[in-house]
């Protein structure tokens, strides 16, 4: 029997607009247009899990797809 593997842990919203260079607010965006990475509140924190993948498309957000984007 294989011993139990441990799940990824979720990042806060703070890190994951860090790591990905978005502002937090288009992360919330993405949210609520279920478009992204899966997310889920934590008490009052928003939780991101990055193992779930990021936007294949996240270069052309970069450079200004203002539909997906906060302004």
């Amino acid at each position: 029997m294989a011993p139990p593997t441990t799940p990824e842990p979720l990042w806060r919203i703070d890190d994951v607009s860090a790591y990905l260079r978005f502002p937090v607010q288009t992360l919330y965006q993405w949210r609520t247009r279920k478009y992204g990475p899966p997310a889920a509140r934590v008490g009052r924190h928003l939780s991101i899990d990055l193992g779930a993948g990021v936007p294949a498309d996240r270069g052309l957000l970069a450079l200004g797809n203002s539909d997906l984007r906060a302004e």
